[in-house]
This record gives structure tokens, sequence and C-alpha cells, in this order.
């Protein structure tokens, strides 16, 4: 009787015990197969956010592309116009640089002739002088080496002579850009402006040089308008 209650409680614990491990066994399935699951659910996911991010990276791609052309087309069209309009820009510039050439504000070399004079010159005579260098084809002329341009003024002082405020004094050396051999002539002429300064003055003296090569400074003076205002359109 023992023996076969024993036997019955040795039975009835491996029935247990085989019991409880069917449950472990269906709870350990359960979880991996819930793990399974969510790593299933995570790949999706990242392959999902991963077309999304291709998405858009082209999306983006797309868009730079389309701008950059139109930025291309927009320049194209800009060096077609600079190049319609090149010649009226040459033309621009070249008058830009007469300009500053008449007014002394570019240093300027070239060929010409210097002129000496050593006599009681007055400023209207000097005046004289610079007229007869500019109806000759001078293209710059300088005074004692103070530049002369179309502004400037000389005028007597008490003091003597003073070319824009400058006092000078003799001799008075003129230098003119410009063809020498056709200055020279021009001043050295019978009848010219050298022989009325050597009859008008006993003594005078005056000589001309030609140059192959003449430098003149940039005007000193700032220029300024006080009253001459550029018109705004």
């Amino acid at each position: 009787m023992r023996v076969s209650q024993a036997v019955n409680r040795t039975t009835l614990q491996k029935v247990g015990f085989q019991a409880l491990l069917a449950v472990l066994l269906g709870l350990i399935g359960v979880l991996i197969f819930a793990q399974f699951r969510s790593e299933g659910a995570l790949r999706s996911a990242r392959v999902a956010a991963s077309g999304t991010d291709r998405a858009i990276f082209i999306s983006g791609l797309v868009d730079s592309n389309a701008k950059l052309r139109e930025e291309v087309e927009s320049l194209r069209g800009k060096v077609a116009d600079l190049d319609v309009q090149g010649g009226s820009l040459l033309v621009m510039v070249d008058e830009l640089n007469r300009l500053k050439l008449v007014n002394g504000l570019m240093e300027v070399t070239g060929p010409g002739i210097t002129v000496y004079l050593d006599g009681p010159m007055s400023a209207t005579e000097l005046q004289d002088m610079v007229n007869e260098l500019r109806n000759s084809g001078a293209e710059a002329i300088s005074l004692n080496e103070q530049r002369i341009i179309t502004r400037s003024s000389l005028v007597s002082t008490e003091e003597g002579i003073s070319v824009d405020g400058t006092p000078i004094m003799r001799p008075f050396i003129f230098q003119a850009l410009g063809d020498p051999d056709t200055l020279r002539v021009a001043l050295i002429r019978k009848g010219g402006l050298l022989t009325s300064l050597q009859a008008a003055h006993p003594g005078f003296q005056s000589w001309v040089d030609t140059a192959s090569s003449l430098i003149f400074p940039i005007f000193a003076r700032k220029l300024e308008f006080k009253y001459a205002q550029a018109v705004k359109r």
C-alpha cells in the first residue's frame, strides 16, 4: 500500500513537472515569437524611414539642380548682354580716360617739347603761351611742374605770378605733350608768340627742345564744384 502510494506520488510529481515544463516552454515560445514580431516591425520601420530619407534627399537634389540651371541661364543672359553692350562699354571707358586726362586726374606720359622762357613776363603772356600750345595740338601742359588743366588760372600777385594758387618764379618752363615737330614749329615760326615776346622784353631768352618722352604728374589740387550740381534723372 505504501509502495503504491509512493509510486502514485512519484507519478504525480513527474506529471506536474512535465506540465510545468510545458507551460514554461509555451511561455518561452510566446516571448520568442513576440521578440521576432518586434524586431520585424522595427526592421520594417527602419526600411520605411530609410526610403523616406532617400526620397527627401532625391527631392532636394532635384530642386538644387533646377535652381542651378536657372542661375546658369541667368548668367548666360547677362554675358550675352555684356557682349552686345561691349562696344558701348569700351567707348565709355575711353571717354572716361579722356576726361581724366583733360582734368589732370591721371599721370600721363608721351613725346612733346620743353619751352624755356626767361624774362619779365606777365600772367597774361603766360596764358597766351598756354593757349598757343593748345591751339598747336598739345594734349597736356605743365608750367614749372604744375599741371595746367582747363580750369587752371594764372594770376599776377604782389609776390609775382601764381598757378592755381601756387607761386612760381622765373625762369618759366613749359612742357607740352603732343607731336614734337608740330609744337616746335608753331612756337618758333616767324611772327609767332616767341618772336612777339622777344620784341616786347629786351634781353628775353627762350629756346625749345623736343623730347621723346615726358611725364606729367596728377593735378595737385582737388576739383571742387560749389554751384554746379549733377542733374538727377
